[in-house]
């Protein structure tokens, strides 16, 4: 499941419900690029729940430094 951050199909409680104990594969789930920003994380300490994150740069490359500026900035809503 690829959440919405903007929350306009419904909270992670309600994403949690739809679960119904079965197994999924959450994106995102740290909470930077998209899925119910900042509450995603919750879906962690689900049963049946295989959370999954990004890795949005590459280390030691030419745009690291920009690329984690970009990335803190979304991840920590400044």
């Amino acid at each position: 499941i690829h959440t919405g951050t903007l929350n306009e199909a419904g909270f992670v409680e309600d994403t949690i419900a739809a679960f119904k104990n079965r197994v999924i594969h959450t994106y995102h789930t740290e909470g930077a690029g998209g899925g119910h920003a900042p509450d995603i994380i919750k879906v962690c300490g689900e049963a049946n729940v295989l959370p999954s994150s990004t890795n949005p740069t590459r280390p030691y490359t030419l745009n690291t430094l920009e690329e984690h500026l970009d990335m803190l900035m979304v991840c920590h809503h400044l």
